[in-house]
């Protein structure tokens, strides 16, 4: 059935009867017809099964499809109906149990095979990329009715239109005529056929009406039957030119009755045709009006063509993109479940010509911009507006978005736009992403500069993995003159990355840059100015803009208040899985004495990091200057920042400006103006090729063959070796452009050889998707081979590229400067490690890269740094017939900053023997290391994972990390490896949050030897690989395949399992919400509890919940250190899994820790109330979770209450 599946019933969804495969013959009840769709007696097909005397619903689904294969296909089948049948319909489903009707039929075929189609497109029903599947159903009423399908197709079609065609009730393609269409009278415009524009995809003709002359034009189709069917009213439209009106469809029931608006556009949508369909209510005849108002732009073209009325409604005729509440908002309808909280003011809902608004406001929305009054009907857009009122200073009040709960690790984006007509520099629009419990976030956005009432475009980045959180959008006001207002509309979140943030050319507005707000960390003196030459009041701004534009505006220092010293700006939040590696390209004027321009990123710390500086007047003119942003060297981890634009003025003769932003990604990005020391020198080139006629000499050797415009052959090296070249005197530079693309791909090396001997000089492993350039010091000697090595990986598809090869004699620092990460990063690249220590004991740590053959124990092939062979890292051997502490290796002593979070961070790999070779953390700052702060004991194989160890404040001046290898007893060669160790001056992130889908994420089974001991363990696994049913069929999610952990007592043992977590500090992990999934299926004797135990301490349970129905629970707990830590010492949580029953279930699913106030992280489920007395002093309140409390049956019952505990 080529993967097509009889469905297995859900919770969400059940079927009667199944799907046969067969020919007509061998249908048993007489359930089948006699011939396949061709007319062939013995061709198979599908149908419902009669047999065992039942009918009902057969449901039919496909294996799952994933939208980057199965967008937007066209789905073609033959169907047969015959008999009493309720009809056969497809639809979609996802994980969720959401399901939408693509396609239904419920009329019998009349004996025949009938042609079926579908288009299928799943941005319809998912808005994120998660798998889906097809549903076809069919269901039969009698025993005498036969539904039958035959040869499915898939296939990538533009032109997908549905079969069996809806007959229409009415429809008119302008071929011949209008179809009775006519003018209204009493308008300026008329609509007249016309056949110029581009043809509609799949019409056969031309032909349409168009709008000719001046100010409105209307044009009302006869009537058309009544229908007590939902109705779906369809048409192309064609809108094009700037300024170029509006067009709007309006009912009329009778003459004088005209209904709401069904549909308006007021915006250009290109050279193009558009379908639209909207729903049209039918009960009684009606007629459909087409107005149409020419804008300013007589040039303009309004069109319509292809009206038709169907006796279906729209959904199933031709299902839309219908965004669903959380994902976007215009405000036509409703609120869409945002919220509005009230303080000084509020937020309202409006319309422009809405009666009696007494604040200034814009005369038209966003969506449609419409905000006109027809002489037919009154037809506006809706948006948000918070007025700001005279003499009023505060918070005006917040707009707040649903809760978003979609699991991402894909670049989001939230896009809306607003209007600023309020006091520059005063009032403020500011936006929050608000991530689980975190209450109190910085700003993410925010803008203070008076637009009028033009409507502007804002983008924010959503960090990725943040699966549940909300937008918020807080208007606030300064006291003031005069009214005005800031206004929201169309709030969309986009699932792909933020467009075009930080570029602007300040004409309209500063595009999220803003005037620095003063804080503890960052301050300034002055502020910017938006404006042109003309208006500096004081000739400090150039006079024109640096297109030589005397009205262009730009951005410049402030000198009305005679105040000099530092102006800076800051960009909106930029989060590094957007915002990571781009080039910054700027325009910049300087004049006058002691005058500066800096450009630094920063992060929530305060910590700041100058990227690019220039304090050399320009002489008169404007300088292009430009910065490659690397967020890898100033952040570490995945968090947000920002960068500042500083301005220095020290004189009243001063002035500073600057001038169109441009964020752009590209690869050759060097600094400009370039500095003295960094001045390419007029020196030749000893080496050049760009393959545009040839190789170029270029030696060629290994298995597979570097071949022009192709790469390598999967599981094989191929070597492209320089020729030997004379060695000049000083340095030399190779650099070249590589383009790696495609999962799994392989890598790109370059290496020397002499004397047979090898060494990588730079490689690269992971896939980038466009071109980058490379700058390598190499030695040119005569002797010494430069040889670039490609290996291929299992993905044919896979693309590895070089370009634009180029020998120099100069050093790389001038013929492409770089910024290298500083100390806080070791990534083990070079010989001398960074100034760690190993000690042996046992056996050592060693240094070591993969491709290297001299190594006696198995290691990782490629290192986590570049993902290639030629990356190096660490590795503790793990040697067979030892047992013990293998070695330590330690960082060199790290200063504590004083009131400075810290937190570590390392990638690592445990290939060892699971719950007996164990690989710890310790942080100390004397030789007597104390307690681990993290641990694993489970093996990964080959897996690089990522860990993070929070900084104690306790640990003195001055501390080392300690990374301890300790072996059991073993019979095979194994290892540990460490990598890319970085320390961050920011607290650690999800520290015990986990969703089991690659590791236990830190968490533990306790072994003998910690102090405590149990009977069995957690493992991880699925619905798919649990043994005897040990755990339950689906992850919390009902996904068989999903992960979580389990207690290990698959045949009917008994016992404790206990997970311990990894060292929290109550300085970074004091009031956590510790929220989970759990499952318990027994009696109770069978429970999970949740304990808190301060090192070397007391243990003090904080949660326990006992046996119940095998379904997945949500579990919440709020866990604050200082109620059982008295002095700031690490702490652990253990998870309890008691299973007193033997074939009791239990597991966990998805922790996730969030910080949070004990008001804000109810226990969940609920503890019991408090019991309350009677007024005769007798407790009677139960809830019989842990018995009956007393109650008990009358003896005089005939029938007994029995306790089901």
């Amino acid at each position: 059935m080529c993967g097509w599946q009889n469905f297995y019933s859900t919770e969400n969804v059940t079927d009667d009867v199944d799907w046969l495969q067969g020919k007509g013959s061998d249908a048993l009840g007489n359930d089948a017809p006699d011939v396949d769709h061709e007319g062939n007696s013995e061709g198979k097909f599908l149908y419902i099964d009669g047999s065992s005397g039942a009918y009902g619903t057969a449901i039919l689904e496909s294996q799952l499809l994933v939208p980057e294969q199965h967008n937007d296909f066209c789905f073609s089948f033959w169907y047969y109906m015959e008999g009493d049948v309720e009809g056969l319909s497809i639809s979609s489903i996802v994980a969720r149990g959401n399901e939408t009707v693509l396609w239904e039929e419920s009329t019998p075929t009349g004996g025949i095979w009938i042609e079926g189609q579908a288009r299928v497109e799943a941005k319809i029903f998912i808005f994120e990329d998660v798998a889906y599947q097809l549903y076809i159903r069919g269901t039969r009423n009698s025993l005498s009715s036969k539904i039958a399908l035959d040869d499915f197709k898939f296939e990538h079609e533009a032109y997908c239109p549905r079969k069996p065609a809806v007959p229409d009730i009415w429809s008119c393609n302008f071929k011949d005529d209008v179809c009775g269409m006519k003018n209204v009278e009493g308008f300026t415009g008329t609509w007249d056929r016309n056949n110029t524009l581009g043809q509609i995809p799949g019409v056969p003709d031309t032909w349409y009406i168009t709008m000719h002359g001046e100010g409105y034009a209307a044009i009302e189709t006869p009537m058309i039957e009544s229908s007590s069917s939902p109705c779906c009213f369809t048409f192309y439209y064609y809108l094009n030119g700037a300024k170029g009106g509006a067009l709007s469809v309006i009912p009329r029931y009778d003459v004088d009755d005209l209904g709401e608006a069904l549909w308006t556009q007021g915006r250009p949508q290109g050279d193009q045709w558009i379908q639209a369909h909207v729903d049209i209510t039918m009960l009684s005849p009606v007629s459909v009006v087409f107005e149409g108002l020419k804008g300013v732009n007589q040039d303009s073209v309004i069109a319509v063509d292809e009206i038709a009325v169907f006796g279906l409604s729209c959904n199933v005729l031709q299902p839309t993109v219908i965004p669903g509440q959380e994902l976007m908002c215009d405000f036509e309808d409703s609120l869409c479940d945002f919220t509005i909280e009230d303080d000084r003011g509020t937020w309202e809902w409006i319309y422009p010509r809405q009666p009696n608004l007494t604040f200034p406001h814009a005369d038209r929305d966003h969506t449609y911009n419409t905000g006109f009054v027809s002489s037919l009907f009154l037809i506006e857009g809706h948006y948000l507006a918070a007025p700001l009122w005279n003499g009023r200073d505060g918070i005006v009040g917040r707009v707040v978005t649903p809760e978003f709960q979609l699991e991402r690790t894909d670049p989001q984006c939230i896009t809306f736009w607003y209007l600023h007509n309020g006091q520059s520099l005063r009032d403020t629009l500011e936006v929050y992403v608000r991530h689980g419990l975190d209450m109190f976030p910085p700003a993410a956005w925010k803008e203070n500069a008076n637009h009028g009432f033009t409507w502007m475009l804002a983008n924010i980045p959503i960090p990725t993995g943040n699966s549940h959180f909300n937008v918020l959008w807080q208007a606030t006001q300064r006291q003031r003159d005069q009214d005005g207002v800031m206004a929201l509309d169309d709030v969309e979140l986009v699932l792909s990355a933020c467009p075009k943030i930080g570029t602007c050319n300040f004409e309209y507005g500063t595009c999220g840059w803003q005037n620095l707000y003063n804080t503890e960390n960052v301050t300034d003196d002055i502020d910017w100015i938006q404006g042109k030459g003309s208006d500096a009041m004081h000739n400090e701004a150039p006079a024109a803009d640096h297109t030589g534009d005397s009205d262009g505006k730009f951005l410049y220092v402030d000198a009305t208040t005679n105040v000099y010293g530092i102006a800076t700006i800051e960009s909106q939040l930029l989060v590094p899985e957007q915002h990571n590696e781009y080039c910054f390209k700027l325009w910049y004027y300087l004049e006058g004495s002691s005058v500066g321009v800096r450009i630094t990123s920063l992060v929530a710390s305060g910590r700041q990091t100058t990227l690019w500086e220039e304090n050399t007047t320009t002489d008169g003119q404007w300088m292009l200057g430009q910065v490659k942003v690397e967020a890898k060297i100033f952040i570490f981890e995945d968090i947000a920042y920002q960068l500042l634009v500083s301005g220095l003025r020290n004189s009243n003769d001063s002035i500073i400006a600057l001038d169109d932003f441009v964020f752009k990604y590209e690869g050759n990005c060097p600094r400009l103006p370039p500095t003295s020391s960094t001045t390419p020198q007029p020196v030749g080139n000893l080496w050049y090729c760009n393959f545009d006629e040839n190789a170029c000499d270029l030696e060629i050797t290994g298995d597979a063959k570097w071949l022009k415009t192709d790469g390598v052959e999967p599981s094989e090296d191929g070597r492209a070796a320089l020729p030997l070249l004379e060695p000049p005197s000083g340095k030399k530079c190779l650099t070249f452009w590589y383009f790696l693309k495609g999962g799994n791909m392989g890598e790109l090396s370059l290496i020397i050889v002499k004397d047979g001997s090898e060494e990588a000089l730079w490689t690269r492993g992971r896939p980038l998707g466009s071109w980058y350039l490379a700058a390598i010091d190499v030695p040119v000697d005569g002797d010494t081979e430069i040889v670039f090595v490609g290996f291929r990986g299992q993905n044919s598809e896979a693309i590895i590229a070089l370009d634009e090869i180029m020998l120099a004699s100069a050093d790389c620092s001038v013929v492409h400067p770089t910024v290298s990460p500083g100390d806080a990063l070791c990534d083990f690249e070079h010989p001398d490690i960074c100034g760690y220590t190993i000690t042996g004991v046992i056996g050592n740590w060693e240094w070591v890269f993969p491709r290297a053959d001299n190594y006696s124990v198995p290691h990782v092939p490629v290192d986590h740094t570049y993902n290639t062979g030629y990356g190096h890292y660490m590795e503790a051997p793990l040697l067979p017939d030892q047992e013990g502490i293998v070695g330590f290796l330690s960082t060199p002593d790290i200063p504590v900053l004083e009131d400075a979070t810290q937190c570590a961070i390392f990638w690592y790999v445990h290939n060892g023997n699971s719950n007996k070779d164990v690989l710890s953390v310790f942080i100390s700052s004397s030789p007597d290391m104390g307690y681990p702060l993290w641990k694993e004991k489970a093996s990964y194989i080959d897996h690089w994972l990522d860990a993070s160890v929070p900084v104690p404040r306790d640990v003195g001046q001055m501390y080392r990390i300690y990374w301890q290898a300790t072996q059991n007893l073993r019979e095979e060669h194994g290892s540990m490896c460490i990598d890319d160790v970085m320390v961050i001056l920011e607290p650690c992130g999800n520290i015990g949050t986990c969703d089991f889908s690659k590791s236990m994420c830190g968490w533990q089974n306790i072994i003998t030897g910690d102090n405590r001991t149990d009977a069995t363990d957690f493992i991880l696994g699925s619905g798919d690989t649990v043994i005897d049913m040990a755990g339950p069929p689906t992850d919390h999610t009902g996904d068989p395949t999903g992960m979580y952990i389990y207690t290990d007592t698959s045949f009917g043992d008994t016992g404790e399992a206990l997970l311990e977590s990894q060292m929290f500090v109550p300085e970074q992990h004091n009031k956590l919400c510790f929220h989970f999934w759990y499952y318990i299926k027994g009696d109770n004797t069978d429970h999970i509890r949740i304990e808190i135990q301060p090192q070397d301490f007391s243990i003090h349970e904080i949660w326990r919940h006992s046996g119940q129905d095998d379904q997945w629970h949500e579990g919440q707990v709020h866990v604050h250190a200082e109620e059982f830590v008295i002095i700031p010492i690490p702490y652990q949580l253990f998870i309890a899994g008691m299973k007193g029953s033997p074939y009791a279930v239990i597991a966990l699913d998805d922790f996730n820790f969030t910080q949070a106030n004990a008001s804000n992280c109810p226990t969940v489920p609920g503890r019991p109330p408090p019991t309350t007395p009677t007024p005769g002093g007798q407790n009677v309140s139960c809830d019989f979770t842990n018995g009956q409390c007393g109650w008990t049956n009358k003896e005089t019952n005939s029938i007994d209450w029995r306790y089901d505990g």
